[in-house]
């Protein structure tokens, strides 16, 4: 057999294949290994490609080969298990395998130069300085007892580690799910394991990270893309050198290199959110199976809903079932009322007798939760003399009003412009907003309410980092309070009742 002469490189370009190259002067390519960064040329640029394996013979004829630039790294920085469970998604998804393990590496060591985290960050990527977090309350810190249908979750899972089984964790809201993962976590910790695990959003984080971090008594670091470039590179590195015992993340997280997996948890499994719908697609529940079935660990899917192709997997005998069929520590089911609005007069979308209980939970000092799946002011901008309608030029999608930042958002490809006065089409001044978004609410309950501190909890007023973290923990204080509007953030007043608008 004849000695490896070339490289095979994944670039990141729209290829479904590698592209051979010769090795760098004065490189051994016998010496080195999968996973490894290559600087190499791609047409006119430079680029970081990754070495999936080197050859002792190629297709391309040798005066065409070109010679990689250098070597980046002495040790992989993409472990042998991670690159084979990419390439194994690139090629069941059908993706380019070079755009692929570009998406799965932090940005900086997409770089040819990157510089190593500093202390900061990577104090920052341990959650040493973390102090926008919620406090976590005492009840949180200690190990509650268990009920029967709990403990047996935790002795399945338990009774598992060390070998592949995938569980399906159904349980009502409520039920103590989150009790049953902290609880497995901590036998597979106690095996000298790793802890992945995923949730559908980045707001699940913070408050799911601090129970972590007040329970078990190791490092638990949070990898999503809200942290900074540095911060998520020390997260990775950390992850990888097997000082992260816990990672917890979104999407994304599934591809951490973990050097000693031993579980894997999948919070709210039939969360779309799972979905990686632009680049490089992927389910991340799906590939969490194949990465606890390859890493020989168990898998924990939960939910209150399961996803009908898990229920079929169940069925099939695939998946365990473990069930909570009661709410955890004497709680009571909520009380559910579906209201008619179809011919109620409504203020803002508001019914009145959704206007009244709220005014009841804030007589007695306690604080209302309104959801609503949209954000922006409105999504609709109309003229009311035309008809015309603000439509997105990029795609086919309506552009979004939002009103405090006056401009016009498509929010499915990203557009902005202007918010105009006049129609484009006849010139008319009577535009008009239909329908409504957390913007639009936020401002109608601070005009309902006055006096009463509003939290807003959306993209819009999340973007800056620690945002959500302060403002999970203004809602979650019950102190005063802020009204986000036009202006930004102003002091509520003087009562300690909170009403929080969430998208």
């Amino acid at each position: 057999m004849h000695p490896p002469r070339y490289l095979r490189i994944a670039v990141p370009a729209p290829l479904l294949d590698s592209l051979d190259y010769l090795p760098p002067d004065g490189v051994d390519p016998g010496a080195l290994v999968p996973g490894l960064r290559v600087e190499v040329n791609l047409g006119t640029r430079k680029v970081v490609g990754v070495l999936l394996e080197t050859a002792s013979d190629t297709a391309v004829p040798f005066e065409r080969l070109r010679r990689a630039l250098r070597v980046l790294d002495a040790t992989p920085e993409l472990p042998l298990d991670v690159l084979e469970l990419v390439r194994w998604a690139a090629d069941y998804y059908r993706a380019p395998i070079g755009e692929a393990l570009a998406t799965v590496l932090p940005v900086l060591l997409r770089q040819a130069k990157a510089k190593l985290p500093g202390t900061r960050a990577r104090q920052a990527a341990a959650g040493a300085d973390d102090a926008s977090i919620p406090a976590v309350n005492a009840a949180d810190a200690r190990r509650p007892a268990l009920n029967d249908a709990q403990a047996a979750a935790v002795s399945a899972i338990g009774g598992a580690l060390g070998g592949f089984n995938a569980f399906l964790l159904e349980g009502v809201t409520g039920s103590g799910k989150t009790e049953v993962y902290l609880q497995a976590a901590a036998a597979a910790l106690a095996r000298g394991d790793q802890v992945l695990v995923l949730v559908p959003e980045i707001a699940l984080t913070p408050q799911l990270i601090a129970r972590f971090r007040a329970r078990l008594d190791v490092a638990v670091l949070a990898l999503h893309s809200g942290l900074a470039d540095c911060a998520r590179l020390a997260a990775w590195r950390a992850a990888r050198d097997g000082s992260a015992r816990v990672v917890l993340g979104t999407r994304s997280a599934v591809f951490t290199p973990l050097s000693k997996l031993g579980l894997i948890v999948v919070d709210e499994e039939h969360d779309p959110s799972f979905k990686q719908q632009d680049g490089f697609r992927y389910h991340a529940r799906d590939l969490a199976l194949v990465r606890a079935q390859r890493s020989r660990c168990p898998v924990v899917l939960g939910s209150a809903t399961p996803a009908l192709e898990s229920l079929v997997n169940l069925a099939n005998g695939r998946y365990r079932a473990l069930e909570l069929p009661e709410r955890a520590g004497g709680a009571l089911h909520p009380k559910l009322e579906v209201i008619d609005v179809r011919k109620r007069a409504l203020t803002e979308g508001l019914s009145e007798p959704l206007l009244a209980r709220i005014r009841v939970q804030l007589a007695s000092g306690g604080q209302s939760l309104l959801f609503l799946n949209r954000r922006g002011y409105a999504p609709r901008l109309t003229c009311h003399d035309c008809g015309w309608f603000a439509d997105c030029k990029r795609c086919d999608a309506r552009l979004v009003t939002h009103r405090a930042r006056g401009e016009l958002r498509c929010h499915h490809c990203g557009a902005q412009q202007q918010l105009p006065v006049t129609c484009p089409d006849c010139g008319s001044r009577e535009l008009r907003l239909l329908g409504r978004g957390t913007e639009r609410l936020d401002d109608a309950l601070s005009r309902l309410f006055p006096g009463v501190g509003v939290v807003r909890v959306d993209r819009d007023t999340t973007r800056r980092k620690g945002s959500l973290e302060a403002l999970l923990a203004e809602a979650q204080s019950g102190r005063p309070g802020s009204v986000r509007g036009r202006s930004g953030l102003r002091p509520a007043g003087p009562r300690e009742n909170l009403c929080a608008a969430w998208c």
